[in-house]
């Protein structure tokens, strides 16, 4: 009972209070995407056009782009908590954590196969976890050489050297085309497989590409 009341003191209020404003707002922008809001499919109506663009607009500057950003920082400073917690080392119970969280996430996939974002979780949790390790004095060079994009000069160098290899583009959305043709003319346990196999693949693409959305 102890132990309770003193990890209920030692949270940060301020920082629950921002998580759940983060929650809350991709669970609406979830809701907006599903009712496909988005892909300037708009009513012929005047009214609900003016309607559709109003929920468009409201969608980007206050969920978009407010939510994502303050969940992916939430996202790093708990990560940072458990390394102070765990006086700097990962701890093997870090890393049971991510991997129980597999299990969802293809759970997730079955359902929406372009849109679960646990898969990717676990895969950036397990590479923070791993940066735990190294002096905080190499934050600065990691933090300038991924703003660098260093896919897009290794593409220059390709195409420079003449070569034809893309490493910039992975097709996702053909990944995509078929989960939902799938989903027009197959039956449940083909769209569940396709789902959890070709979807995941086209997402996780889709999330290196563009960072928000596996659609073009």
């Amino acid at each position: 009972m102890r132990r309770s009341e003193t990890n209920i003191a030692n949270r940060i209020d301020v920082i629950d209070v921002l998580r759940g404003f983060a929650l809350l707002g991709i669970f609406l922008r979830h809701f907006i995407a599903r009712f496909d809001y988005r892909g300037n499919k708009y009513s012929h109506n005047g009214f609900l056009f003016r309607i559709d663009k109003l929920i468009e607009t409201a969608d980007y500057h206050f969920l978009t782009d407010k939510t994502y950003p303050i969940f992916a920082l939430l996202f790093g400073f708990s990560m940072f908590l458990v390394a102070q917690s765990s006086n700097g080392k990962s701890s093997l119970r870090s890393y049971r954590r991510l991997l129980g969280l597999i299990p969802f996430a293809c759970l997730n996939a079955v359902f929406f196969p372009d849109g679960d974002i646990l898969g990717l979780y676990v895969i950036v949790g397990m590479l923070v976890l791993l940066l735990v390790k190294l002096p905080l004095k190499w934050i600065p060079y990691l933090v300038v050489f991924f703003l660098s994009q260093p896919l897009v000069w290794i593409q220059i160098i390709i195409h420079l050297a003449g070569g034809n290899v893309n490493v910039l583009n992975y097709h996702s959305s053909d990944f995509i085309k078929e989960v939902d043709n799938t989903i027009l003319s197959g039956n449940i346990p083909e769209i569940a497989w396709t789902n959890l196999t070709k979807g995941q693949i086209g997402n996780f693409y889709g999330r290196w590409k563009w960072g928000v959305s596996a659609r073009q």
